[in-house]
């Protein structure tokens, strides 16, 4: 595990990144600039990222959809750096978090690195433990028989209000999957997702009126899910 512990020390001097974090898809559009002043920064740059979301969302099962394998690396890569590009281009609080997620991720992908083999040699309890359906069973609760755009940004944000005892559902079976000393790099990789996802919610999903008119397809990003699905 010295090799793990490298990279980890490693991550600290690994430019402008700091707090990290990844399961399916979603964001927002450009200019907020002189919008801005019309409709408040917070709200139009909120709204600026739920169209560029959904573009992401749109371009990433487009690109799943044609190929042959998908896997962690090539779909979360292609995922999260649109993502961190549509926080960027809307001035989102959580832009920094993304993108050191993104860094992240982007070594783990990368052959040769510790992270790289790391991963690799851990993988299929890695994948165990990302889908342990108990863990994901309280937010898939509250979700059910979500069908109004009312009801489903209700659903959202109680779920929201999961994401730490999702996080302790999902580390621990990572812990009895793989063991102490793997588990660690599952937590590394899901630690930062687990606070780009709050801060997520608190930026875009809480604030979000009820009582307003909204799309029934304007889903929240969800990262425990793409890490599910592509490891």
């Amino acid at each position: 595990m010295n090799r793990l512990f490298n990279s980890i020390v490693l991550r600290d001097s690994f430019h402008s990144l700091i707090p990290l974090e990844v399961t399916s898809a979603e964001m927002k559009l450009l200019f907020v600039l002189t919008v801005g002043v019309l409709c408040g920064f917070a709200h139009c740059n909120r709204e600026c990222f739920k169209r560029r979301q959904a573009e992401c969302n749109r371009e990433v099962l487009d690109y799943a959809a044609s190929q042959l394998n998908v896997n962690f690396c090539n779909y979360q890569k292609k995922l999260l750096n649109c993502l961190t590009v549509a926080a960027s281009d809307c001035d989102m609080g959580f832009f920094k978090q993304a993108e050191w997620i993104n860094g992240i991720v982007d070594e783990v992908c990368t052959e040769g690195t510790g992270l790289h083999e790391e991963f690799e040699e851990h993988k299929e309890c890695y994948t165990k433990a990302a889908t342990d359906i108990k863990c994901y069973q309280p937010i898939i609760d509250i979700m059910k028989n979500k069908e109004t755009p009312k009801d489903i940004l209700r659903g959202q944000k109680e779920a929201c209000k999961q994401l730490s005892s999702l996080s302790d559902c999902l580390s621990k079976s990572a812990e009895k999957s793989c063991g102490l000393m793997p588990s660690l790099l599952f937590d590394f990789i899901l630690s930062p997702l687990v606070d780009l996802h709050k801060d997520y919610c608190e930026e875009v999903i809480f604030p979000e009126n009820e009582n307003l008119k909204r799309s029934v397809h304007s889903d929240a990003p969800n990262y425990f899910e793409l890490l599910a699905m592509t490891l």
